[in-house]
């Protein structure tokens, strides 16, 4: 899928494997609710979640400290060896300005 090989990081290979990752690490989010989003791949296992700016005071919202924590384990399941969450919220083509 040519859409998802964009959230790979340039100079990344890009595999089947990761890109189900991707897609399923996305899935994931929509089923949480949250509806503007990426999940953007970078070396050594990163997951670096973007969302809607109006989505992230929903996402860091302390009621919800356990879904947080499932939303951690699931990714984790998936492959990711660490969860980010970019503070700059959902932007269109942001893999290309990360060297």
């Amino acid at each position: 899928n040519a859409c998802l090989a964009t959230r790979i990081a340039y100079g990344e290979r890009i595999t089947g494997d990761k890109l189900a990752m991707i897609e399923n690490a996305e899935n994931i989010l929509l089923d949480a609710g949250f509806s503007q989003l990426r999940v953007r791949l970078h070396c050594d296992g990163i997951a670096r979640i973007e969302l809607a700016r109006e989505e992230l005071t929903r996402f860091f919202n302390l009621k919800r400290l356990n879904q947080l924590e499932y939303l951690s384990t699931e990714l984790k399941k998936l492959g990711f060896r660490y969860i980010t969450i970019d503070l700059e919220g959902y932007r269109s083509g942001s893999m290309c300005c990360v060297a």
